[in-house]
């Protein structure tokens, strides 16, 4: 009901230090198995750490291709609202993401360190 109202309406509407987004589920069956964001703009924090696209993928589903999918059609997203390239982050001991990152046309670019943790960015030309 309510949250995901909220999450409809952060799809268009800014709120102070956000910027808009649009949070896809991923479902096999009827399960949840994991969940996308995806971030119209970008701030200058977010350019450090966060980028346009998060996802997470429940423990038991991974190494299943649903975040290279996600990903994939994420970026299909991305093009459609006219975005020529995605920035994407992950952590270093990262492994996963930046092989599903990769898969999906990644080009690392220089890390930075946030908080004092380095993080990997990404970026994906459309």
């Amino acid at each position: 009901g309510a949250y995901f109202a909220e999450l409809k309406e952060m799809e268009t509407t800014v709120r102070p230090g956000l910027v808009t987004h649009s949070t896809y589920w991923m479902v096999d069956g009827q399960r949840i198995v994991g969940a996308l964001n995806f971030r119209h703009d970008l701030t200058e924090n977010l350019k450090l750490y966060g980028g346009h696209i998060g996802y997470g993928i429940r423990p038991s589903e991974r190494q299943k291709g649903y975040a290279t999918t996600g990903l994939r059609l994420a970026l299909e997203e991305a093009r459609q609202r006219g975005l020529n390239q995605v920035l994407l982050t992950c952590g270093v001991d990262n492994v996963a993401s930046r092989r599903v990152i990769l898969a999906n046309g990644g080009r690392e670019i220089e890390p930075t360190v946030h908080n004092g943790r380095e993080t990997r960015r990404f970026i994906i030309p459309l």
